[in-house]
C-alpha cells in the first residue's frame, strides 16, 4: 500500500497506452518501484508494472547491451503493445489482476503470493461490492493448475508467466 498511496495521497495508475518511456519517467519522478495498469478498453486494472517490467522491455527493444535503445523505440512502444508481444512470445495471455484487500490476514496475502508465484501483490479497497474485472481475495479465481490466476498478468509483472 505504501508504493500506491505514498504520504501526498497520490494515486499514480499507468494508462496501457501510455508510451513506455514515459511511464519509465512516471514511475522515476513519483518514486515508485510498480504501479497498477488500467485498461481503457476493458474498464478494469490489467496488471503492475514494475521496475524489473522495463528491464525487460529494455533488454527486448534493445538487440545488445553496447547498443543503446533509441528514444523513438520507447516512446513508439506502448505497455499494451508490449504485454501483447510478450504473450504472443510466451504463448500464455496475461491472467487477471491479483490483488489483496486491507482486512487480510497476513496470512491470507502470505499465501496469495505463494500461490500466484508473486513478488508483490496491489492492496485495493472496492467498498461492498467488487468492481467488473477485480479478483477480490477472498474468492481466488483458480487457474487450470490450481494457483491465483496467472502470476505475470497479476501484480508484480505485466506480462504472462512467472519470473
Amino acid at each position: 500500500a505504501y508504493e500506491l498511496i505514498p504520504e501526498s495521497s497520490k494515486v499514480v495508475v499507468l494508462d496501457t497506452k501510455l508510451p513506455v518511456r514515459r511511464a519509465f519517467h512516471a514511475c522515476y519522478e513519483q518514486g515508485i518501484t510498480a504501479a497498477p495498469l488500467w485498461d481503457e478498453l476493458q474498464q478494469e486494472f490489467v496488471g503492475m508494472l514494475s521496475t524489473g517490467d522495463f528491464i525487460d522491455i529494455v533488454q527486448s527493444l534493445g538487440p545488445s547491451l553496447t547498443a543503446p535503445v533509441a528514444d523513438e523505440e520507447l516512446d513508439k512502444a506502448t505497455i499494451s503493445a508490449m504485454r501483447e508481444e510478450r504473450a504472443a512470445e510466451s504463448g500464455v495471455r496475461p491472467g487477471p489482476l491479483v490483488s489483496v484487500r486491507p482486512e487480510d490476514s497476513l496470512h491470507l496475502v502470505s499465501l496469495t503470493l505463494l500461490q500466484g508465484r508473486l513478488a508483490m501483490a496491489p492492496v485495493l479497497s472496492y467498498g461492498p461490492q467488487v468492481p467488473r474485472g477485480a479478483t477480490p481475495s477472498a474468492t481466488p479465481t483458480q487457474s487450470k493448475e490450481g494457483n491465483l490466476g496467472d502470476a505475470r498478468g497479476g501484480a508484480g509483472t505485466m506480462g504472462a508467466g512467472p519470473h
